[in-house]
C-alpha cells in the first residue's frame, strides 16, 4: 500500500472502488476496509464481531472517543481510522529519489536501466509506469498488456466500464518496492521480476484488445538482451525505499494504552 492517497482512478485491479461508483458503499479506501473484513479470500470475517473485538481491547474505546467523539467502536470509524493511516503510507526516499534530488549518484548499470525504461526502442516502460516526471511510478490507469488472447475474467476493467477496449485490462501497479510484491500480474502468474522482464521481452501476445502502447507486440515483446535485462532490473531495484520499509510509524505499536504489548494483544484476540 504505497502512495495510495494520490490515486484518482479507483482502487483494486479494475478500479471498481471509485468516487463515481453508483454503489455508495464501494467508493473509497474506507469502503475497502469493511470489504477486506468480509471477503472470503481475505479475513472471511464479520463486521459485528470485528467491532466487538476492538471494543474489548483495553484503551481502544478511549482512543476512539478522542478521535471521533464516541467511545463506541463502529465499523464506520474503524474504516475511517484505517483509511487515514493508509493515506500516510508515502514512499519517496529510494536510491533513485535521492539521485533525482542530487544527493547520490546511481551506478552506471542503474543509469543504463533508467534510459532503457524511458525509451520506446528500449524497454518502453514509462508510458504505463511513469518515470522521473511521474514519481508515483504508475499512471494508475488500466491496460491490456498482452498476457493472453482470450478474455472473460469478471474482474477486469471491462467489467467496470463495459467498453470493449477494456477487455483483459488491469491497473498498472506502482514499481516502488516492487521487488517485494511478488507474485506478479493480476493473477500472480509470474514469481519473480526476472520472469516479468522476460515476458515483456519475448512473450507478449497479440490480440484485438492489446493496448496500443504495447509497441513491440508484433514481434512478441521488446527483445531485450541479457545485459539490458540486468540493467533494467537494477534500475527497478533502485526504486526500493528502505526507509519506508523500516519506518517505525508504519510498524505495529510497541505498547497499547493499557501497557499491553502488541504481541500480547494480538495473541489474545487471534486465539479468541
Amino acid at each position: 500500500m504505497i502512495n495510495l492517497v494520490w490515486n484518482p482512478n479507483g482502487y483494486l485491479w479494475n478500479g471498481s472502488i471509485r468516487n463515481d461508483n453508483p454503489d455508495v458503499s464501494r467508493r473509497n479506501l474506507e469502503d475497502l476496509v469493511w470489504m477486506g473484513v468480509v471477503a472470503p479470500h481475505e479475513m472471511n470475517g464479520d463486521t459485528n464481531r470485528t467491532k466487538a473485538l476492538i471494543q474489548q481491547i483495553p484503551g481502544y474505546p478511549n482512543l476512539f472517543g478522542l478521535a471521533f467523539g464516541s467511545r463506541t467502536v463502529t465499523m464506520k470509524n474503524i474504516s475511517r481510522a484505517i483509511a487515514q493511516f493508509i493515506r500516510t503510507l508515502v514512499s519517496a526516499d529510494s536510491r533513485f529519489d535521492r539521485y533525482m534530488r542530487g544527493e547520490i549518484q546511481i551506478t552506471q548499470q542503474e543509469l543504463d536501466g533508467f534510459i532503457l525504461f524511458n525509451t520506446e526502442e528500449g524497454a518502453d516502460c514509462f508510458h504505463c509506469h511513469g518515470s522521473s516526471g511521474n514519481p508515483l511510478f504508475t499512471t494508475n490507469l488500466f491496460y491490456n498488456n498482452g498476457k493472453d488472447t482470450e478474455f472473460g475474467d469478471p474482474r477486469d476493467r471491462y467489467a467496470v466500464t463495459g467498453d470493449e477496449n477494456d477487455r483483459g485490462a488491469y491497473k498498472a501497479t506502482t514499481l516502488r518496492n516492487i521487488n517485494l510484491m511478488g507474485p506478479y500480474m493480476h493473477d500472480g502468474r509470474f514469481r519473480t521480476l526476472d520472469e516479468v522482464i522476460d515476458f515483456y521481452s519475448h512473450q507478449v501476445k497479440m490480440s484485438a484488445w492489446v493496448n496500443p502502447l504495447m509497441h513491440h507486440v508484433a514481434v512478441g515483446g521488446i527483445q531485450l538482451m541479457p545485459t539490458e535485462k540486468a540493467a533494467l532490473k537494477a534500475f527497478i531495484l533502485s526504486l526500493q525505499d528502505d526507509n519506508y520499509l523500516t519506518n517505525p510509524d508504519f510498524a505495529p505499536p510497541a505498547v497499547f494504552p493499557d501497557g499491553s504489548t502488541y504481541e500480547q494483544v494480538a495473541g489474545k484476540y487471534l486465539q479468541d
